[in-house]
């Protein structure tokens, strides 16, 4: 997943004027069982690109093209699907119940997850980035270039977040809920390239 989303967040850097967010929502059950919802946010300066033409711009985690990675993928059901068009964006979501992580794991989509079980704890784990060891890490956009992106980026975020069906024992990085059963990771879009850094970066959640 985390190709898709450089992908993306390469697009629009490249592309100045065309803003994004994602969301990823996980609920577990005991079982490990659980649903995944998937949003995906983008402008419309985005969307209208290559509108008539031959080759249109193809938008990674549309509702079309999580269908075709998931279906009919064992155990996996697509609940349900909504697009909504405004003035100003495009949103895509996804939903879908899984009876075992593991397959939602081999999928394109969420392909960067994991959810094992050792003794009695639940474990699940997200590669947000790989690390970079060749020394060569992207350099930060100077000022200018931050404040004439800022204004299309503003309220757009990259959110990944975990529900356990008990209380979490430990997470490594994000906010924890008040009752101590959600883990949310959240990033600004726009500084989506401090993720990136020689030591991998893992979301790990125990319940």
């Amino acid at each position: 997943m985390k190709r898709i989303l450089w992908l993306m967040l390469l697009s629009v850097l490249f592309l100045f004027t065309s803003c994004l967010g994602t969301a990823f929502h996980t609920t577990f059950n005991n079982d490990g069982s659980g649903t995944l919802s998937m949003e995906v946010t983008v402008s419309q300066v985005f969307m209208q690109m290559g509108a008539g033409e031959d080759d249109p711009v193809d938008l990674p985690l549309s509702n079309a093209d999580i269908t075709e990675d998931m279906e009919g993928l064992p155990g996996i059901t697509i609940i349900d699907q909504v697009e909504e068009n405004t003035d100003e964006y495009t949103k895509f979501r996804t939903t879908v119940e899984f009876e075992d992580y593991s397959v939602l794991s081999a999928s394109e989509t969420m392909g960067d997850s994991n959810l094992v079980k050792e003794g009695g704890d639940w474990i699940y784990t997200m590669i947000l980035s790989e690390g970079d060891d060749s020394g060569a890490d992207a350099e930060d956009m100077d000022a200018e270039t931050l404040a004439m992106m800022k204004p299309y980026f503003d309220g757009y975020e990259i959110r990944f977040s975990v529900t356990a069906p008990t209380k979490i024992k430990s997470y490594n990085m994000g906010e924890l809920s008040a009752d101590r059963m959600t883990v949310t990771y959240a990033i600004p879009t726009l500084e989506m390239n401090n993720m990136s850094g020689p030591e991998p970066l893992i979301l790990k959640v125990v319940w």
